[in-house]
């Protein structure tokens, strides 16, 4: 199984911007009883979009409905010039200009910086429903479920389907305290950093074909971000991202294009610029070539390459103290723990007088199923990552581990690694990993290897 590594997550992508552009409009005006008001008649303006083009093309008719229904739902102020719209004797032109002015102080005006770039053509339904529901990491749960329907409602079809949480779901503080931990951890913050980000949750499933992916509708999943922005700078966002399942395991999402979190760490704390240190450039080489910033899923002849260039020169800063060369100091203070974990062990390529991988792959499979009461039919759900360990050269192991393709309906998720002499076929060692165990700084994730 190969992951994705996009630098952006799509749904966040949406949110994201709204949030920011909603501080430079007005204040949120309308009352609780009358949300409905505006979440039944965006539908209507979703519809005359599509119809009629975005607002800066409709009619004067279509225009002086917007601002009077408006003005009915409590979202909009009556005024002079509201008066002199519905009920003023003006030309056509005159109509369609003034409609356009308070159409356009509505959103705020110039401190709108979407006003300010595309002026009446800015003027669109989710811009409307920002100025009228307010920031959208205020909204509810209900509200967001609406707001992905009424985007989807003319055939664009998301990855991700929001739902509603139930009294049998994981709960959504739950699900943001297992996303706070897992985050401080993946990214080595400290405990009370993530006080002063503003956490946000989406409940979702997978109902549609997506890519590679089966539709997974009954597997509920928490997306929750943390966020951190400045007023007035639309560039100064910074998000961190964790997908907690159903049972409470955090987990990539490849569905999404999001990976695990401890795997966006990872790929935070590598990026290159001129301070970046071979040893991590030639990480990252990897890591990128590989589709993954999880060096245990890497292949073996990836593995074996990766060793040979790179194990001595970690391990002579190791045994120097001069760790430096380890970190990344634009990113990344401290040693890049998984270039540490992915050096432990020395990894080669097999030769004639050991078992081919076919062969290897066989005998481990009929031993991880031995050892752990599996049916060929369970294995076919966990994908196989493979390694020829020859750290001791006088006995090279094959290691096979096993990890689930999919977590759905496991309470408790369990990776399975089989060590085997590499001559024999000989199972050495057969362990159980626990996923839930992992990326704690405990050092256990060294069993992935």
């Amino acid at each position: 199984m190969k992951h994705r590594i996009p630098s952006t997550n799509w749904l966040w992508r949406a949110f994201i911007p709204m949030m920011l552009i909603v501080m430079f409009l007005i204040p949120k005006t309308v009352l609780a009883e009358n949300a409905l008001s505006w979440e039944t008649y965006a539908q209507k303006v979703r519809i005359h979009e599509e119809a009629k083009g975005i607002y800066a093309d409709w009619d004067i008719a279509d225009k002086q409905d917007l601002i009077e229904s408006l003005i009915q739902m409590n979202a909009m102020s009556e005024s002079a010039a509201t008066r002199r719209l519905l009920e003023g004797d003006l030309s056509t032109e005159s109509k369609h200009a003034l409609a356009d002015q308070i159409i356009l102080r509505f959103l705020g005006g110039s401190s709108n910086a979407l006003v300010r770039k595309d002026g009446v053509r800015a003027v669109r339904w989710n811009t409307l429903t920002n100025a009228i529901m307010g920031d959208p990491s205020t909204w509810t749960l209900e509200e967001k479920v609406w707001y992905q329907q009424l985007s989807n409602m003319f055939g664009h079809k998301d990855p991700d389907t929001l739902v509603l949480p139930t009294e049998e779901d994981l709960s959504e503080d739950e699900a943001i305290e297992i996303a706070r931990r897992a985050i401080t951890h993946a990214y080595g913050l400290q405990e009370d950093t993530l006080d002063g980000y503003l956490p946000g949750a989406l409940l979702y499933i997978t109902e549609n074909d997506y890519g590679d992916y089966d539709p997974r509708s009954d597997y509920r999943r928490w997306n929750i971000q943390f966020l951190s922005y400045q007023y007035g700078d639309v560039t100064a966002c910074n998000a961190y991202t964790a997908i907690v399942d159903e049972n409470g395991h955090v987990i990539g999402d490849d569905e999404l294009g999001i990976p695990h979190v401890q795997q966006q760490a990872i790929e935070s704390k590598t990026r290159l610029d001129a301070s970046t240190p071979a040893i991590v450039e030639i990480f990252r080489q990897y890591a990128e070539s590989e589709g993954s910033f999880f060096a245990w899923q890497w292949t073996y002849e990836a593995k074996a390459s990766y060793s040979h260039e790179i194990r001595s020169k970690v391990l002579t800063a190791l045994e120097s103290g001069k760790t430096s060369v380890l970190s990344n100091p634009s990113f990344c203070q401290e040693p890049v723990q998984e270039i540490i974990n992915s050096t432990v062990f020395a990894y080669g390529l097999p030769q004639k007088e050991h078992l081919p991988i076919e062969e290897a792959l066989s005998a481990a499979a009929f031993s991880v199923m031995e050892n752990y009461g599996l049916s060929g039919d369970d294995l076919e759900e966990f994908s196989t990552y493979a390694a020829f360990d020859i750290t001791n050269s006088q006995q090279p192991l094959w290691k096979f581990l096993y990890c689930p393709d999919s977590f759905e309906d496991m309470e408790d998720v369990m990776l399975y690694k089989i060590e085997m002499d590499a001559q024999s076929g000989e199972t050495l060692a057969a362990l159980s990993i626990d996923w839930d165990q992992l990326f704690l700084g405990t050092g256990y994730e060294q069993l992935l290897y």
